[in-house]
């Protein structure tokens, strides 16, 4: 009989480890192909794309891409509940004087009541819940797209909280 009959037969499992990162590198190309960046293409105020007349040079398409900005930086000062009326004026002042557009949104609100040793902090975040209440009565629609964030802290006085906000806006270009 030929010897070959009682060999044993190729041993392939040295090619486990290649399939393996094979398999891995393919994975990683289709999760790639399905997070690709789809520009928001916009007329008006709607999400739309549509075909431009004879007159438009842009390739048949007319519209215009807009994204969210958001800016460095935040607005940040302590009120007490009867300064707040002040408080339009200053941050009007502040996009002004931050270059950011008067029609910025607040993104995100920060309110950190102040408490002494004598209370707990749930007081002063009771506190800053009041104030944020007060402020939203003051200036309605001010904190509606806003994550709001409450907290405290025993460096500010009792009758202060302070406010920190963050602001976007939506730009178009063409």
């Amino acid at each position: 009989m030929p010897s070959s009959l009682y060999e044993a037969p190729e041993d392939v499992t040295g090619q486990a480890g290649w399939m393996f990162s094979d398999m891995l590198i393919a994975l990683m190309v289709v999760f790639l192909a399905t997070i690709t960046f789809i520009p928001q293409f916009a007329i008006g105020s709607s999400s739309s794309v549509s075909k431009g007349n004879s007159t438009d040079t842009a390739g048949g398409v007319s519209g215009s891409y807009s994204y969210t900005e958001h800016f460095d930086g935040s607005f940040v000062r302590a009120y007490r509940v009867d300064e707040l009326a002040d408080l339009k004026k200053d941050i009007a002042t502040y996009l002004k004087s931050h270059s950011i557009p008067a029609d910025a949104i607040v993104d995100s609100a920060q309110f950190i009541g102040g408490y002494t040793a004598n209370e707990t902090s749930a007081a002063a975040i009771a506190r800053a819940l009041e104030l944020s209440r007060v402020l939203e009565a003051l200036a309605p629609g001010l904190l509606d797209h806003a994550s709001t964030i409450l907290n405290s802290s025993p460096k500010l006085a009792t009758d202060l909280v302070a406010i920190r906000l963050t602001f976007s806006a939506v730009v178009n270009t063409r």
